[in-house]
């Protein structure tokens, strides 16, 4: 189970992306969006559209999500890449993480590179001067790695040339001709190793016998856990969407209550949610107000759930707001990078709790003021 839980931690950290909230960031949102070398960017470089095509240089950390995206351009730093389609031919100084349906690298990647996705490959082009972890379903690797690879997958062809060790969990694996690796190779599969002529290990290749009988039930596992989080987090997406669109102008004014005072509406959250619960267990301790208490607890989950779906949305406005974007109209591809960078954010120690709360709290101190406005 370790090997689980490291590849969905590759893949939150890949999907989800992590927000600014420094000045200085240039953010770009289009449903078709190009950035080409006209485009001045300092600072970090965050991008996000149904068709997403990169060509300009980023000078720091670039954070992209799509339905497709294709990156010609350099980047400075770390590159994290999240989409549908991902084509990348341009360089990564320092680490390059990507999440995707379909997955094409043609890079060179100065540091570490995570990737995880249905269909992988990377290209004879690549340079890959650090480790290499890869997760998938089909999964060719032709590139260069200076260090050591390790991939977990279905389908694993091998036709690349590998400075150091290699470790491969998969159920089919084949060695191509072009298959170079200076260490050792560690492999677990379900059906023997396919040795193509010309293929070259100088290393020891060993087969471990007792994983690779456990192959099976852990990608079982891992499938499981992985649908589950993605049905969890298609869910949370869904919903959000529906209250947006459904509710529009009611949801607006919820979060213009928000932008009128944020921690104003923080603390009336903090009030309710500690207030309430008290509120009606004195109602059914003295037994004549067990209505008020019933009625109470059911507005009060009522509440909290919409703050729950509401919160999302208020914390794309106050990002926008806080990087200077107040005229940007929040729309459905703001509404899911909002939610995928608080799945992010949840993932921190202690930080990850406490942002989530206060927006919480901001959303349920917001709602409750909609609605007391609306019953006066």
């Amino acid at each position: 189970m370790n090997v689980n839980k490291k590849v969905l931690k590759v893949i939150f950290l890949s999907i989800l992306l992590m927000p600014v909230f420094v000045f200085g960031a240039t953010i770009k949102g289009e449903e078709s969006l190009l950035v080409d070398s006209s485009v001045l960017i300092d600072g970090n470089f965050y991008a996000g559209g149904a068709d997403v095509s990169i060509t300009a240089n980023t000078p720091k950390d670039s954070y992209i999500g799509g339905g497709t995206v294709s990156i010609s351009g350099g980047t400075g730093e770390d590159l994290t890449v999240a989409g549908g389609t991902i084509f990348s031919i341009g360089n990564v100084t320092g680490d390059f993480r990507a999440v995707g349906g379909n997955i094409m690298v043609s890079s060179e990647v100065g540091g570490e590179m995570f990737i995880a996705g249905g269909n992988i490959s990377i290209t004879s082009e690549s340079v890959l001067k650090n480790n290499v972890d890869i997760y998938g379903g089909n999964i060719n690797y032709s590139g260069n790695t200076l260090k050591d690879l390790f991939i977990t997958g279905e389908k694993v062809y091998l036709n690349g040339n590998i400075k150091g060790n290699v470790k491969i969990n998969s159920k089919e694996l084949s060695l191509g001709p072009k298959t170079l690796i200076e260490g050792n190779l560690n492999y677990f599969s379900k059906e023997e190793i396919n040795f193509a002529d010309g293929a070259i290990v100088k290393g020891e290749t060993i087969l471990d016998e007792v994983k690779a009988e456990e192959v099976e039930d852990d990608n079982t596992t891992f499938c499981f856990i992985s649908c589950s989080i993605l049905l969890e987090l298609l869910s949370m997406i869904l919903i959000v969407l529906v209250l947006f669109y459904a509710f529009s102008s009611q949801t607006k004014k919820v979060i213009e209550i928000v932008k009128s005072d944020f921690w104003k509406q923080v603390l009336k959250g903090f009030i309710i949610l500690v207030v309430v619960p008290i509120f009606a267990i004195i109602c059914f301790i003295t037994m004549i107000g067990w209505l008020f208490g019933f009625i109470s607890l059911l507005i009060y989950l009522i509440l909290i759930m919409l703050a729950l779906f509401v919160s999302p949305i208020v914390f794309a406005r106050v990002v926008l707001d806080v990087i200077k974007k107040k005229d940007w109209e929040i729309s459905w591809w703001i509404i899911i990078l909002s939610i995928l960078v608080l799945g992010l954010i949840s993932l921190i120690p202690i930080i990850g709790w406490i942002l989530p709360f206060i927006l919480i709290l901001s959303s349920i101190g917001s709602v409750s003021v909609f609605f007391y406005e609306k019953l006066r």
